[in-house]
């Protein structure tokens, strides 16, 4: 697939790194930003998670498919191969396949998920990139969903992360929020990050814990009154000031 087309044909990267996963397997990260701001950016949307959250209501069974590394199961044109050169100590390198760390690779990765399921998305199977749910109201139903959605995927030549796949459950992790048929609340790691965040030492701290704490934003009341005298430091031309009434307000969330 084309999600490479740029302004200026002469993009080059130079930095690499290798970052190890929870698995403890090594993944290859490159610095993509200079190629990233040259792109000319997908606008295919995303869904709102509220939305896709919206249509649980009254659902028992709950299935969570994961796509197998993801955006490497697309394909890239010759010309946005070329465009993914990464230079090392012995040799310059491109990617086959999609990478995550390109601007336009979440939109077109939504796209492809459209594609595949067609009319079951978002409806049948909620779909948010490669975080798949399919939600039933009995048993029956969801065998009937899996085997349409299997089918789906194999037309498409998408394969699934067996270990990383529940079938069945009465509860289940999706997006961040633990789901099921009675309640959706906010997962443990989520959380944990919230409570574990150190206390903000620039505005640009502030607007990362308050990028965390909106997430969960419906199961804080009125959290916008509470969340006031840190939304204050992240305005224009503001002084950065931690004081007791930040930490006080950091503390309510």
């Amino acid at each position: 697939m084309e999600l490479c087309q740029t302004h200026d044909r002469h993009t080059q990267v130079l930095s690499y790194w290798l970052k190890r996963r929870q698995t403890g397997e090594n993944r290859l990260v490159i610095d993509y930003r200079r190629l990233n701001s040259q792109t000319i950016k997908d606008k295919f949307p995303l869904p709102k998670i509220d939305d896709l959250l919206e249509q649980l209501h009254d659902c028992s069974f709950f299935t969570t498919l994961d796509l197998a590394h993801g955006c490497l199961q697309i394909p890239l044109t010759e010309n946005a191969k070329q465009k993914t050169a990464f230079i090392t100590p012995d040799e310059t390198g491109q990617f086959e396949r999609m990478i995550f760390g390109l601007t336009n690779a979440p939109t077109e990765f939504q796209r492809l998920m459209y594609l595949a399921l067609g009319p079951l998305c978002n409806l049948d199977v909620l779909c948010y990139l490669d975080d798949n749910l399919i939600p039933a109201k009995t048993w029956e139903e969801m065998i009937e969903k899996l085997i349409e959605v299997f089918e789906r995927l194999r037309s498409a030549n998408l394969t699934l992360k067996l270990p990383k796949c529940k079938f069945g459950k009465r509860e289940v992790e999706y997006l961040g929020f633990i789901i099921n048929k009675n309640w959706i609340k906010p997962g443990s790691r989520k959380v944990e990050a919230i409570s574990k965040f150190p206390q903000p030492k620039s505005i640009h701290d502030v607007r990362r814990f308050l990028g965390l704490t909106s997430f969960f934003r419906r199961f804080i009341p009125n959290y916008a009154i509470k969340a006031r005298y840190l939304t204050q430091l992240t305005k224009k031309n503001e002084i950065f000031k931690w004081e007791k009434v930040q930490e006080k307000s950091r503390s309510k969330h």
